[in-house]
């Protein structure tokens, strides 16, 4: 049993968690637009029925199947909108600081936990995801509510009915969560070593049982599942993030790791240098093998060396948002090292949490703070597109393959959606426009997509690639859309039929509209009008003939 009085450790929790749950709303209240992959995968709940989920998604998305069900249904009640898609991530992430709370005080004692939960609260990372419409911070949430599960057995390993909920919660987070098998790895690993359990009588039994239930959940999820969505472009897209023992590169990719590693705790000052940072959670994982015993360090350590070498396998990319489900564990660790260096000034258990606590509010606080008055916004296109889609009328609208996803999410009527349409474009994007082609070109070996009709009486013709991608870690592969390009979309916009159209461009707009631009001064066509956003612009070109604007001026 883990010394120390929790009793005094409650007020000071309730105004945490509460201080935890209003900058996580906070950033769910501030109703940012949509981003790509946000979009992407919008399309695919919008666009698709309960079972049609469990197949490929569109888009090279992969979700897991309960995330995907559970913002459908969400949804289905409360519409597409971004505050009901992105429902299902805050209540997971208002979750999160009292499951570290529970299973940091089973681990380590009230004083360490009310530091890991003050670590959690503040945590920007874990503070953005709880507001985007992806599983990432549900992966942190479902790794700690399996760790609280495995320590409620490690605690009591005779108990049958904690053996069941172990099982039944493993089951769930790998139909709710791509790495919680690497969580699953660590909590095998942690109670096969514990003494305790290997004493109990039919302990060794239901340990085996489980790890074959969630090994057949896995394949059987895997199998169905993720295997079908791989592909040689996803392959390509993290190449760069694998820790490849053979990769020329190999030791900026560790550094790399190491700052993806250390993502969830507050930043550090420059002079503090990232192995020092990483020093100091190995130190936190030792020191807590003294605290809580062997079996609790491996029950957190095991799922670092599993992602690790998965990684080094070509397995899995090694990027800050996948590896999120590690915050709990790495957390926990930098939690039980300032709980120790405070408490060699001589504090007792709750005492020394709370002083800690003071020092991680003070050391998060310039990054929270920093965050609360800019957080982060990727894109401002929802403005941008609604304003085309309420101005364009019976005009054609082109769109570039970067705005794709944005477009038909914010162009679509969702509570009547043209589901032929959503089909064509998914089909399109993935056959002649991909948003972020890998491959080459395939203008010259496929007819251009003709126009097609959008809304009541509009007509949209969706770009074909323009050759700027995208990798982990690299970034942009290219600076300008490929030669040509530009000059064969503008001939597609110019063989339509009307004396106005509009271009609409996101992603990457400050690439490809400048090479627009250009062939359409050299063809004397002129623009007139222009509406900006962050990543965004809408264009309307008078190809001929007509007078005045839309009912909007559309500039801003």
């Amino acid at each position: 049993m883990i010394p120390g009085d929790s009793r005094s450790a409650p007020a000071v929790l309730k105004v945490l968690l509460l201080f935890g749950a209003t900058l996580r709303l906070f950033e769910y209240g501030a109703g940012r637009p949509l981003w790509l992959d946000e979009a992407l995968l919008a399309l695919n709940i919008g666009g698709r029925s309960f079972g049609a989920l469990l197949a490929p998604l569109d888009y090279d998305q992969v979700a897991p199947p309960l995330f995907l069900w559970s913002s459908k249904a969400v949804t289905l009640v409360l519409g597409m909108g971004e505050y009901a898609l992105r429902l299902v991530p805050l209540l997971s992430g208002l979750l999160l600081p009292w499951l570290v709370w529970r299973m940091t005080r089973l681990m380590a004692g009230p004083g360490v936990a009310l530091i890991a939960t003050g670590l959690t609260a503040v945590s920007v990372p874990l503070i953005y995801y709880s507001a985007e419409l992806k599983p990432y911070g549900v992966d942190a949430t479902l790794s700690a509510a399996l760790i609280l599960l495995a320590l409620r057995v490690r605690a009591m390993p005779a108990d049958p009915a904690r053996w069941v909920h172990l099982a039944v919660g493993s089951v769930v987070a790998l139909l709710a969560s791509v790495p919680a098998l690497f969580a699953l790895a660590g909590i095998g690993a942690g109670l096969f070593a514990d003494p305790a359990v290997r004493r109990t009588a039919g302990a060794g039994r239901r340990l085996l049982i489980l790890g074959m239930v969630c090994g057949l959940c896995f394949a059987g999820v895997y199998g169905a599942l993720y295997a079908p969505s791989d592909s040689p472009y996803m392959q390509r897209f993290w190449a760069g993030t694998f820790l490849d023992p053979g990769a020329p590169d190999l030791g900026d990719r560790i550094y790399r790791a190491g700052l993806v590693l250390a993502a969830p705790l507050p930043p550090v000052p420059e002079s503090v240098q990232l192995r020092w940072v990483l020093a100091a959670l190995v130190a936190g994982m030792l020191l807590l093998v003294r605290r809580a015993g062997l079996s609790a360090m491996l029950l957190l350590g095991v799922p670092y060396g599993a992602v690790l070498g998965a990684s080094a396998l070509g397995a899995y990319p090694v990027v800050d948002r996948v590896l999120l489900f590690l915050a709990p564990a790495g957390l926990t660790a930098m939690a039980v090292l300032l709980w120790r260096v405070v408490r060699l000034a001589g504090l007792e258990e709750v005492p020394a949490g709370c002083a800690g606590l003071l020092l991680v509010l003070g050391w998060a606080a310039p990054a929270v703070i920093a965050n609360g008055r800019s957080p982060a916004i990727p894109t401002e296109s929802r403005e941008v597109a609604r304003f085309v889609a309420n101005n364009a009328g019976s005009e054609p609208v082109y769109v570039t393959p970067g705005g794709i996803p944005s477009w038909v999410y914010y162009s679509t009527d969702w509570r009547s959606p043209d589901r032929t349409r959503l089909d064509a474009i998914a089909r399109l994007a993935a056959e002649t426009s991909h948003f972020n082609s890998l491959v080459p070109s395939l203008v010259s070996s496929r007819e251009p997509p003709a126009p097609r009709r959008w809304g009541r009486h509009g007509t949209e013709l969706i770009g074909m690639r323009s050759g700027l991608s995208t990798r982990e870690p690299a970034g942009m592969l290219q600076s300008t859309p490929d030669s040509g390009w530009a000059r064969s979309e503008i001939d597609r916009i110019a063989a339509v039929p009307s004396p106005y159209v509009w271009i609409y461009a996101a992603t990457w707009p400050e690439m490809e509209v400048p090479s627009l631009y250009d062939e359409l001064a050299r063809r004397g066509i002129p623009v007139v009008a222009r509406f900006d956003g962050r990543h965004a612009v809408a264009l309307r070109l008078r190809r001929s003939g007509g007078v005045g604007l839309p009912r909007a001026s559309g500039t801003r």
